[in-house]
């Protein structure tokens, strides 16, 4: 699959407004869910962030601070040309 960051993407196993969920695996085998979103759109003409894109922040800001065990903890954004992850 595809690598992004330390992670290999494996199959999809969700899809939502935002982006497509993968399985994923780090070096060591361990397995991760990592969200795909396009950059498309995120930003305007003007490169001035979107309405999109404010959401987006916003969202990962609170995933954040949220620690709870029913709730998947947020390890790390990544960026690439075209998506964030």
């Amino acid at each position: 699959g595809k690598v992004v960051g330390n992670y290999t993407l494996q199959e999809q196993i969700g899809k939502g407004s935002f982006g497509t969920v993968f399985r994923a695996t780090d070096q060591a085998g361990s397995s991760f869910a990592i969200k795909v979103i396009p950059r498309k759109g995120m930003l305007d003409q003007n490169q001035q962030p979107t309405k999109i894109k404010q959401i987006f922040d916003q969202e990962v800001d609170i995933m954040r601070m949220i620690k709870h065990p029913k709730i998947i903890k947020l390890r790390e954004k990544l960026q690439s040309g075209n998506n964030y992850y």
